[in-house]
């Protein structure tokens, strides 16, 4: 576009101002750039292993890949929500493989044809993180039914065992009527380790999970972290607490102590000393009782056995290995005792 001088005057002329042709609508990208027009923009894509890559001609896209094992996701930053909506219309995420709507295009079109037989499907951000939250509030409601289907189980009734050996005993005591000569007394069994006892053929510590219930659902691992540890002393804040395994949005979580000891000494103080998390971020906690402080409870039986299933192997051996050391040292004690005392010992020992 060109500018003049009305008056002549030869020092300033004029010019001419080139513009972008979408100036406008890049200017407006610019000013209103926020995460929701960011999610719009967004897609998941989802392409099978086996095939070719796709040239995306000379467009400017930033680009991720993620190489799942059998899929690859790949998610694409269009420069508009014009190019994403139609990707997303195209090839929608409920349609069904198989179905061929021009038949002729697609063997004409050899990617076409192999999009359409491997099942791709694309996807916005926004939806893709809505359906995630709902898988993962879908999972932990069918642990939690799962756990508690198995408690119910294994409860039994105390007076049942006694009623069906009186009604046994009963039984003989018609058919013989002499009494049978007792047995001589058999040596007493010799005893063995309670499975509750953690040791180094063990598949998981036992006694060292905790469920927590009514913290923050906008908290995180770091916080709950700082939170739960301030339970123990200087020396043990590090080693107590092993892990926190916390999904974000939910308002419990589970707590992977080293020893069972840790895990007596955390539930007492939180008995004690009833906490709430008032937000997120709350690292101390709130002393209030009116709201819904925080509550622990010992996870042990079928849903500890169930919850460390899901645990790698390698991290489980670990954990045992672990729990084994701290009780090696007297039951790694939380306080004053374990291998600090130990040290404090040798010291005098040998100033003496």
């Amino acid at each position: 576009m060109w500018f003049g001088n009305a008056t002549g005057n030869r020092d300033n002329v004029g010019g001419y101002e080139i513009r972008l042709k979408e100036g406008e609508d890049a200017l407006n990208r610019a000013r209103n750039s926020n995460r929701e027009i960011w999610e719009t923009s967004t897609v998941y894509m989802f392409v099978g292993k086996h095939t070719p890559t796709v040239s995306l001609d000379s467009r400017n896209i930033p680009v991720l890949v993620y190489d799942t094992g059998t899929r690859l996701v790949i998610i694409f930053d269009w420069v508009n929500c014009e190019l994403a909506n139609r990707l997303v219309e195209e090839w929608h995420w409920q349609r069904k493989s198989g179905v061929d709507e021009d038949k002729e295009s697609l063997d004409s079109n050899t990617l076409l044809h192999d999009a359409h037989k491997f099942g791709f499907r694309v996807l916005h951000k926004s939806r893709w993180d809505e359906l995630k939250e709902e898988y993962l509030a879908r999972r932990t409601q069918l642990l939690e039914r799962v756990a508690a289907k198995a408690d119910d189980e294994m409860e039994v009734d105390p007076h049942k065992n006694e009623e069906e050996e009186e009604e046994t005993f009963s039984h003989k005591r018609k058919r013989s009527p002499t009494p049978p000569p007792l047995p001589p007394p058999l040596a007493p069994p010799a005893t063995k380790p309670s499975q509750s006892t953690t040791t180094l053929h063990s598949r998981y510590p036992h006694g060292c999970l905790i469920f927590v219930k009514n913290v923050h659902p906008e908290t995180n691992k770091t916080t709950l972290r700082t939170l739960f540890s301030r339970a123990f002393p200087d020396e043990q804040q590090g080693v107590g607490l092993d892990y926190v395994d916390f999904t974000k949005g939910m308002n419990s979580c589970y707590l992977r102590l080293a020893t069972p000891t840790h895990t007596t000494h955390l539930l007492a103080h939180f008995k004690d000393t009833p906490t709430t998390q008032t937000h997120g971020l709350d690292t101390t906690g709130s002393s209030n009782a009116s709201i819904n402080a925080v509550v622990m409870e010992v996870v042990d039986g079928k849903r500890e056995e169930l919850y460390w299933e899901k645990v790698p192997e390698k991290v489980r051996r670990q954990a045992v290995e672990k729990a084994v050391k701290g009780l090696s040292r007297g039951g790694g004690e939380a306080g004053d005792g374990g291998e600090g005392g130990q040290r404090k010992r040798q010291r005098k020992r040998r100033g003496e």
